[in-house]
């Protein structure tokens, strides 16, 4: 016999979730806001959350001149969204 293991016993599935860094703005819950992405590791999160279920985890920039911040530069106070359209803009 096998045991349960925590995940299964009360529900609860672990999920992978694209991490958007954000800077210069906070998303709060409900709202509706446009993204203008840029970098590259941006990119890829959106390309890998429209290919599975269209969420994003949000997370806002302590100094929004670092390029590709780790976790301690980035607000404890985060938000999960979902993407919905995608329209891409020309470089300049």
């Amino acid at each position: 016999m096998e045991a349960e293991s925590p995940a299964e016993s009360n529900g609860i599935v672990k999920q992978s979730i694209p991490l958007l860094p954000l800077r210069d703005v906070v998303v709060f819950p409900h709202t509706v806001i446009p993204l203008f992405i840029g970098r590259k590791s941006s990119v890829k999160a959106i390309t890998q959350a429209m290919e599975a279920d269209k969420n994003v985890f949000l997370a806002t920039q302590k100094d929004e001149t670092i390029e590709e911040p780790t976790n301690d530069e980035l607000h404890a106070a985060t938000a999960s969204g979902c993407h919905g359209n995608r329209r891409r803009c020309p470089r300049k």
